[in-house]
């Protein structure tokens, strides 16, 4: 079988099954938000908490914390000059072994020129 490439917007895939048998797979792992049915639920909620579940029904967290943390650690150990002054440096001193994070002081210190 020819293997084919598949490109929806930001995502490729490289595969060697049909086209429609990854379409199966993608519906049945991702799913098809049904807009209608989605509105009607949000429309019908009362409360804040019951519009929040129907919301949370129709698109799952899926594990947020752990990419969110996962997404910025990744940044910090590939650019921890980036990591000054903002959540990066944060994520990088709790989570990212060995990263000591930029100090300005130290910048100033090291500038290349003398006074």
């Amino acid at each position: 079988m020819a293997l084919q490439k598949i490109e929806v917007q930001r995502f490729s895939l490289t595969t060697s099954r049909p086209f429609d048998a990854v379409v199966a797979s993608w519906k049945a792992g991702v799913g098809q938000l049904d807009l209608a049915a989605f509105a009607n639920a949000s429309k019908s909620q009362g409360t804040f908490a019951e519009l929040e579940q129907v919301i949370l029904t129709a698109f799952p967290r899926l594990a947020f914390k752990a990419e969110f943390k996962g997404c910025l650690c990744n940044v910090v150990r590939q650019k921890p000059t980036t990591a000054v002054d903002n959540i990066l440096r944060d994520f990088g001193i709790r989570y990212v072994e060995g990263f000591t994070p930029p100090n300005f002081a130290d910048l100033v210190a090291g500038a290349p020129f003398s006074e």
